[in-house]
């Protein structure tokens, strides 16, 4: 099969590149590199993001999937953009770890790697699920009822589940923790598919996604640097259950934002950006 007659096929295309996806992440950069284990593990993370990123771009132009990078905010559009930002500043946890770094214990070499690692890893991210998934779903179910809905949906659930990797790759977030994120990321795989359906930014959404990486993240980059470390103790049944509501609503709330959106998202918007006006 030629891999233009891939396009037609989502199932197949899809699997194939995350097949690509997990080969290349395999590539061991950071064994051929002079650095320290940590400084070679970010470059081999910005390296191999890069060379994806590069690859789905090429893959994206190659079979013709709908797609837009870039587009000028305006003043119609512009609006869209909100929920997204309010989300960011509420995966930070309103910037909490940003806020209460001790800058003066790291050197701008550190963050600026780190910031580059989230960078890469965030555009990554939005061209693979946002560019190149929902792009071939859209192609393959355009004419269909309710085609717009069913690619949203469908490469927001494949967004959500493959932060089940997770539970190998971050042996310190708990199982409860990854299905949390799967669910979370899900919601917001539909509200970021609807605004990049209204507004034809997806660098725009890497930006914001970069934002919220970096920010909620930081606290790793100096373990004590943090000024303010939080207490653990066991949670009470009624405050877990009382945590899963509060999950429930935040991050379903995101889901309903983007299903509004796309109700109010014309036919016409939809052409155009499929690219059949």
């Amino acid at each position: 099969m030629k891999i233009t007659e891939l396009r037609n096929s989502p199932p197949l295309l899809i699997i194939s590149i995350f097949l690509l996806v997990l080969a290349i992440g395999k590539i061991p950069i950071k064994e051929y590199l002079v650095f320290s284990y940590s400084t070679s593990d970010k470059l081999e993370t910005i390296l191999i993001s890069s060379i994806l990123v590069c690859i789905l771009i090429a893959i994206i132009h190659k079979l013709r999937i709908p797609h837009s990078y870039f587009s000028f905010i305006d003043r119609r559009t512009y609006i869209y953009y909100l929920p997204a930002i309010i989300y960011v500043f509420v995966f930070t946890n309103g910037f909490n770890d940003f806020l209460s770094m001790r800058y003066s214990t790291l050197n701008s070499a550190q963050i600026s790697l780190y910031g580059a690692e989230a960078f890469s890893g965030a555009l990554f991210e939005e061209i693979l699920f946002r560019g190149l998934v929902f792009g071939v779903l859209l192609n393959k179910y355009y004419d269909s009822k309710n085609g717009i809905l069913k690619s949203v949906l469908i490469s927001s659930f494949i967004f959500g589940l493959a932060h089940i990797e997770n539970i190998w790759t971050q042996p310190q977030i708990s199982t409860r923790g990854t299905l949390n994120q799967v669910y979370a990321t899900t919601c917001l795989g539909v509200m970021y598919c609807a605004t990049y359906v209204k507004t034809r930014s997806v660098v725009v959404l890497s930006v914001l996604h970069f934002i919220s990486n970096f920010s909620a993240g930081i606290g790793e980059l100096a373990g004590s640097a943090i000024i303010i470390e939080p207490v653990s103790r066991h949670k009470t049944i009624i405050e877990i259950i009382a945590s899963y509501m509060l999950i429930a609503v935040i991050y379903g709330s995101s889901l309903l934002i983007g299903l509004y959106i796309l109700k109010h998202t014309t036919r016409e918007e939809v052409e155009e950006f499929a690219g059949r006006s």
